[in-house]
């Protein structure tokens, strides 16, 4: 029988990467899978920090608030936004489910240090997407960004802010929808500066894409990524607990 140890080097000389399954083989944890604990989803609810992340929030409400980032500018006008933005989101719900299939993509996502990525349906099975997490780096050029623009005064109400950032996650999170791909943000990230020079972003025309889009179409996307960040961020919050990924019960 075939040890874990010539498993490992036998699976990174045929594919370069190590899967879940691999790393679990031979071990207590695939005692655990055969018990079927792991095939089953967790209900898990979540938490008020998951819930109000900032850059959900603010792509929601539009206000650039203190945990974003520090000192902006006022916005030159005050919008209803419950009344006056189109794209509003729904209510936070209060428990999502994760299911094993999510929790395996996360871990070999983990292990192998590539992107974690999630399918979405909508429309009875005949909208689908796929939304992917952004890197730390990303994350950055988004803020960055955003506050540059708005100390710029190139965005002078809240609408303009709310939908200008909402673009900028589309760019990032968006890998796919119905079978076409997004490509990822493209370099340069950052805006800088060589003497009399500007560099601008590479990705600013990857935002631009989603500036024609129709609010619904906008609307759906927003909804996968908000759904798509509580998991990511529920999963990353349970990672050093065992029982989230052996049990289906309620964490």
């Amino acid at each position: 029988m075939e040890n874990i140890k010539d498993k490992i080097e036998n699976q990174l000389k045929t594919t370069g990467t190590i899967s879940a399954e691999t790393l679990a083989g031979s071990t207590p944890v695939e005692e655990v899978k055969k018990s079927n604990e792991l095939n089953k989803p967790s209900v898990v609810t979540l938490t008020d920090k998951i819930k109000n992340d900032p850059m959900i929030k603010t792509g929601e409400t539009g206000d650039p608030g203190r945990e974003v980032t520090t000192d902006l500018v006022k916005t030159a006008e005050t919008l209803n936004l419950n009344e006056k933005l189109l794209t509003v989101m729904p209510d936070n719900p209060d428990q999502i489910v994760i299911t094993p299939e999510e929790k395996d993509a996360y871990i070999a996502a983990i292990i192998n240090n590539t992107r974690f990525c999630l399918p979405f349906k909508f429309l009875n099975d005949r909208f689908n997407v796929v939304i992917r997490s952004k890197t730390q780096v990303e994350s950055y050029a988004i803020f960055y960004l955003i506050n540059y623009e708005l100390n710029s005064h190139a965005l002078d109400t809240q609408l303009a802010y709310s939908v200008r950032l909402r673009n900028m996650l589309f760019a990032a999170q968006v890998a796919e929808i119905n079978g076409v791909k997004f490509t990822e943000l493209k370099e340069p990230l950052l805006r800088t500066v060589d003497g009399e020079k500007e560099i601008l972003p590479g990705w600013l025309d990857q935002i631009d894409i989603w500036k024609d889009k129709s609010d619904a179409l906008l609307t759906v996307l927003f909804n996968a990524i908000k759904l798509f960040e509580y998991k990511y961020l529920t999963l990353t919050s349970k990672a050093g607990d065992q029982n989230f990924w052996k049990t289906g019960s309620s964490i």
